[in-house]
Formats: structure tokens, C-alpha cells, sequence
């Protein structure tokens, strides 16, 4: 995107690049999975620091929601224990079922999950927001076709 290659992309936001501009067209939040016999498998919600002694199951470095999710845990007051990464939440959401570590994924991902097998559970201390947009360089030249299609992307999925 940034190198010009692509006219328009879609990113988890915040960007942490200024030459960007974007409209958000999914929000929300991540979500705590845990297995039934977890401590915290019968809380309404969790605070994030009340997961630093468990073992974590991630997406893999290459996603955005890993360092999210590393750096949430910091700003909690713990660093932590990573011991699995994948690229497929079925996989993860099937290591917390196994009772192999907790996970924290996307709204959207908790629905497709099977509730027999984990317990979802909202995180409020913090909310860790998961956020996708169209993005575009602002200082860039976009065709008529490429403008016609952010604003029709835009008035399907926008706010």
C-alpha cells in the first residue's frame, strides 16, 4: 500500500501510518475464550490482568492482533506466556477446548465457535478494540473507478 503497488487495501486499524486515510466498517471487540473448568469460565466479564498466570494461545506475529494483544498485556502489568501461535482460530479455538491455554479473538470469531466446548467471555478492563477499514494513501492519485468503488464500499459497509 505504502510502496504504491495497491490503490486500496483493507487493514485492522489504527494504521500507525500517517499517509493513510481509511473508513472503519467493522467494530468491535475482542473476546476472552476459556475452557469450562477455567477459574473464570463462570465471570460475566474478566479484567485482562486476571489472566496473567495463564498460558495464551495467539495469532502468529504476523497479525496485527498479536502485538495488540502483547502490548495490552503489558499496559495490564504482566507479560504474557505465549505458548502457541497459529494463523487459524479454528485451531486456537480448538487448543482452548483441549484446555492447552486461553485465547482473545475477535466478536465476529466468537460466533463461529463451539459454545459446548469453550466459554466466551468479554473483556472490560481493558476493552481491546478489533477494528477493520478500507485504507488509501491521501497523497496519491485515485481513479474514477477506485474512487466509485471506496464510495460504494463505503455506503454498503460504513457507518
Amino acid at each position: 500500500m505504502i510502496s504504491g503497488a495497491l490503490d486500496i487495501g483493507v487493514a485492522v486499524l489504527p494504521t500507525v501510518d500517517e499517509l493513510l486515510d481509511h473508513f472503519v466498517f467493522v467494530k468491535e471487540k475482542l473476546n476472552l475464550l476459556v475452557h469450562p473448568s477455567h477459574p473464570l469460565a463462570g465471570k460475566e466479564s474478566v479484567a485482562l490482568h486476571e489472566l496473567e498466570n495463564d498460558a495464551f494461545v495467539l495469532f502468529r506475529e504476523d497479525f496485527a492482533l498479536h502485538d495488540r494483544i502483547i502490548v495490552a498485556c503489558q499496559h495490564a502489568g504482566f507479560q504474557p506466556r505465549v505458548v502457541y501461535e497459529s494463523s487459524q482460530w479454528d485451531l486456537l479455538s480448538a487448543m482452548v477446548a483441549a484446555n492447552l491455554g486461553v485465547a482473545l479473538l475477535p466478536e465476529t470469531i466468537c460466533r463461529e465457535v463451539d459454545h459446548m466446548r469453550v466459554r466466551i467471555i468479554p473483556v472490560v478492563e481493558p476493552v481491546i478494540p478489533w477494528q477493520l477499514g478500507m485504507i488509501w494513501r491521501k497523497d496519491r492519485y485515485l481513479s474514477f473507478a477506485t474512487r466509485e468503488w471506496i464510495g460504494f464500499t463505503q455506503s454498503m459497509l460504513g457507518e
